[in-house]
């Protein structure tokens, strides 16, 4: 009988083995980093550095864009910095039903797509839309800087009230606000002195966000801007790569997607530093007593009406009114505009959203799973890591620019190239819950399961998987959402047979076909709420929050 190798020999061999698994999955994740990610974004800046003239001409002629694009975000980042703010303190104490209804209302602008919301703002607020027809009230300079900068705000909203709320959730003890009040201090007092000071980093960490959402934003400007004759950096990327086949445009449109990266590069830089600050110290938020300002809800409930409510009901109105300009009234509704959005080229657009989102949650959370893991054990995991949220925090025009660059001749407008330009720019949205989720976990209980006898797939099914199940349905959920109703990448990478949804609206909207837009926004909001509210509730909504 051959005896056993000693024990040290052992936990070598385990080591060894370890090892080459480590490399199994390294290699191949790696591969498909640099496929996927880096090569793209390289060739991007290898573009420019290979035309430099051209390139500071296209510099030069960006210049009112990139001036209307740093006023945008200086105007309405202060905005939506104080929207979240009020909105997160009145809601802070509402619980229950009510209290997740009115949560749910205030994250609807960042649920429904931005160019979606911007259209039914339209038919809410501009000439012959709702108000118009009921009262004869039209929002002045809807068209224009005043809309885009207004509706921008109201769209990044929820960024600082996402991380407001769980600032103020967060604390486990209300005793620096309690000894406030034992020595005097009044409600303001504990608001300005105490909680405030706790609230900066959030604070900081929505302004950041806010700021990055406008500046990257395309769907808006071009809805409320482009016809007002308001540019910004998106929207000339837009026009010069759709309405120019020139080779100065589209060197035009890769220096505008390097000043895109510039602008917002100081902003992902101090996100990524408020992430890494250390936590406040322990405490709540008591400025506002439950029930003392009962007024608070109300005033949340009209802001809900008025920035999300009223425009969508204006939509679904003109997708059941049978002509743009009549009366929104019974008599005057016909399904004839639903029934040309799920026909033709639409349902083939519709199909394409579809399967493009799901095979890109699919692709994410596999993607997204194998990055969590090689982060936690390795540098070159947390390399990885750091390489695959880079596309996210970039804007979408610049994503789809370098996937031109790089993969535009063997795929121009296919089905493929938006997948993997989907793929690039949303991998970081799986890997981060996923992540978050395995940090979470502790080896003790899968050691126990393998003590008592299972297998070591068997062992990970019953230890490990119940608690990473819920955050790999928020990786995919929250992937098919924002692929689902993607437009800047789709509407630059495009072609005659790879239509998306989001397109399609764009489409129609820009050839005044009404009726068929707001139909086919309906349908686009409805199954992007649909996906989008088991996001916000139950065990999902953790993982949500976090990427919000």
């Amino acid at each position: 009988m051959v005896a056993p190798p000693p024990a040290p020999l052992r936990r070598r061999v385990r080591t060894a083995g370890r090892g080459w698994v480590w490399a199994a999955a390294l290699l191949p994740t790696a591969a498909v980093t640099a496929v996927v990610v880096a090569f793209p974004l390289a060739r991007l800046v290898w573009a420019a550095l290979l035309a430099p003239a051209a390139s500071l001409a296209g510099i030069a002629a960006s210049l009112p864009p990139l001036l209307h694009t740093v006023a945008v975000v200086a105007v309405s980042t202060p905005l939506a910095l104080a929207l979240g703010l009020g909105l997160a303190l009145v809601c802070r104490h509402r619980t229950g039903a009510a209290g997740a209804a009115m949560r749910l209302g205030v994250l609807l602008p960042l649920l429904v797509p931005p160019f979606v919301s911007a259209f039914a703002w339209v038919q809410a607020y501009g000439a012959a839309g709702l108000t118009d027809h009921v009262a004869h009230l039209v929002l002045p300079g809807l068209f224009g800087p005043v809309g885009v900068v207004l509706l921008l705000a109201v769209n990044a909203a929820p960024f600082p009230f996402a991380t407001v709320s769980a600032a103020l959730a967060a604390g486990r003890t209300r005793r620096l606000e309690e000894a406030a009040q034992a020595s005097g201090a009044t409600p303001l007092q504990v608001f300005t002195t105490v909680t405030l000071p706790l609230l900066r980093p959030a604070l900081a960490a929505g302004a950041v966000l806010a700021a990055v959402g406008a500046a990257s934003d395309f769907g808006i400007p071009a809805v409320l801007g482009m016809p007002g004759g308001f540019t910004t950096l998106t929207t000339a990327i837009y026009a010069d790569l759709s309405f120019s086949a020139t080779s100065g445009s589209f060197s035009a449109a890769i220096a505008q997607a390097l000043l895109l990266c510039l602008l917002v590069a100081p902003a992902v830089s101090a996100l990524g530093r408020l992430a890494d600050a250390p936590a406040a110290p322990d405490g709540g938020a008591v400025a506002l007593r439950r029930g003392r300002a009962p007024w608070g809800a109300a005033l949340v409930w009209v802001y809900i009406a008025v920035a999300s409510g009223l425009p969508l009901l204006a939509t679904l109105l003109v997708a059941l009114t049978r002509a743009y300009g009549l009366a929104p009234v019974p008599a005057n509704w016909s399904a004839a505009h639903f029934q040309a959005a799920v026909t033709g080229d639409n349902l083939l657009a519709l199909g394409h959203s579809v399967g493009l989102a799901l095979a890109a949650a699919l692709a994410c959370c596999v993607l997204g799973a194998a990055v969590a893991v090689l982060a936690r054990s390795s540098r070159a995991g947390r390399v990885l890591q750091a390489v695959v949220a880079l596309p996210f925090a970039l804007p979408g025009s610049v994503i789809a620019i370098a996937a031109i660059l790089a993969w535009n001749r063997p795929l121009h407008g296919t089905l493929t190239l938006i997948g993997l330009a989907y793929a690039a720019r949303f991998w970081t949205l799986a890997e981060r819950p996923i992540g978050a989720a395995l940090g979470g976990l502790s080896p003790s209980r899968l050691r126990a399961a393998r003590a008592a006898g299972a297998g070591p797939f068997a062992a990970w099914r019953t230890a490990w998987w119940p608690a990473l199940a819920p955050a790999f349905a928020a990786a995919g959920l929250l992937t098919f959402v924002q692929a689902f109703h993607e437009l800047t990448i789709s509407s630059l990478l495009y072609g005659p047979g790879s239509t998306t949804i989001a397109v399609a609206v764009l489409s129609a909207e820009q050839a005044g076909d009404v009726g068929t837009t707001a139909a086919l926004a309906v349908l686009l909001a409805v199954i992007s709420l649909a996906a989008a509210i088991p996001l916000v509730g139950g065990r999902r909504a953790s993982a949500w929050t976090g990427m919000s």
